[in-house]
């Protein structure tokens, strides 16, 4: 029900509520009168591994060892299917996008990748197996080979956006390829061998990663080079959501949880593969000032909460 405040003798002005504890510091302003409640900033939550992102509030950060984002299975991710083989036979056409940061050079950086425990089936956005600086792209398995993946540069200490793309109707077996900051690098035939092929278990995000991985989508379409300039967006970046919604097999803006969830939301409108945090911590949610009531109501029998959460008060027997 709704609370009361007990009866006293005297005058009661600026009251506030926070959800957190206030510092020493903030506490003697309050004291002194040299601030309003609401002017300040409330004490930092535990973020846990959920940091500043590239685009929107967040991005996750990854030790590189044993942190990890798990995606179940799902069919609205490509299984990276080889020609002949059955559900698909190699004919489905894929992109992948992703802004990442990279802290150092591990082995087997992996931004994104459905693959076997051996890399020989599905596909990835990866390293090459511990050549620091390269990326690649690979589709239909993973062999240590430099011909049957797309390959770019990129420096640690800054973000970059990488893209990946598969197009079936290209070269002998179809092509992949990746796109960094914008550029495409080139495009070469996927690896085909007996032992590549579809792969069905989950999806890891950030596995062995060392840094932080934002805003990061799936289509079931190649994305041609003027929607990967607008992702790019000259370096300041556009959600992956605003370019080719209708084919946006997945979309985790990273903006769907942060500090308090244990899930990374997929918000696409086609499927729900969301993944869950492992190895990680999921901090706590964001603090908050939960009523204030600055008293400059003036006339009435209306004490108006000044947040946006309407826990209005009602004054009783006003003189």
């Amino acid at each position: 029900g709704p609370s009361q405040t007990p009866s006293i003798t005297g005058s009661v002005d600026e009251v506030a509520i926070w959800d957190v504890p206030l510092t020493d510091a903030q506490i003697s302003l309050l004291s002194t009168g040299s601030a309003r409640a609401d002017s300040f900033t409330p004490p930092a939550a535990s973020a846990g591994n959920w940091v500043t992102g590239k685009i929107g509030d967040y991005a996750l950060e990854f030790d590189g060892s044993s942190e990890v984002v798990n995606v179940a299975s799902g069919s609205g991710l490509s299984t990276g299917q080889t020609p002949g083989a059955s559900g698909g036979g190699g004919s489905e056409s894929f992109t992948v996008s992703a802004w990442v940061y990279q802290d150092t050079w591990t082995t087997w950086d992996s931004i994104i990748a459905r693959k076997n425990g051996t890399w020989y089936n599905g596909w990835g956005l990866t390293s090459d197996g511990g050549t620091t600086g390269k990326v690649c792209f690979w589709f239909g398995g993973f062999a240590n080979t430099a011909g049957n993946k797309s390959y770019a540069t990129i420096s640690t200490g800054q973000w970059h956006h990488l893209v990946g793309t598969y197009d079936p109707s290209a070269g002998s077996n179809g092509q992949v390829q990746i796109w960094v900051d914008g550029v495409a690098q080139t495009a070469v035939d996927r690896w085909v061998n007996a032992s590549a092929g579809p792969d069905t278990g989950q999806t890891e995000i950030g596995e062995f990663w060392d840094g932080k991985i934002d805003d990061m989508g799936c289509w079931d379409v190649v994305l041609d080079s003027g929607a990967i300039a607008a992702l790019y967006n000259s370096g300041t970046g556009s959600a992956a959501n605003s370019v080719s919604s209708s084919n946006l097999t997945s979309y985790w803006s990273f903006d769907s949880g942060g500090p308090g969830s244990s899930t990374l939301t997929d918000s696409s409108t086609l499927y729900t593969n969301n993944g869950a945090l492992s190895g990680m911590s999921a901090g706590s949610p964001p603090p908050t000032l939960v009523s204030y009531y600055d008293m400059e109501d003036g006339f009435g029998t209306t004490l108006t909460d000044q947040t946006a959460n309407g826990y209005d008060g009602t004054l009783s027997s006003p003189s």
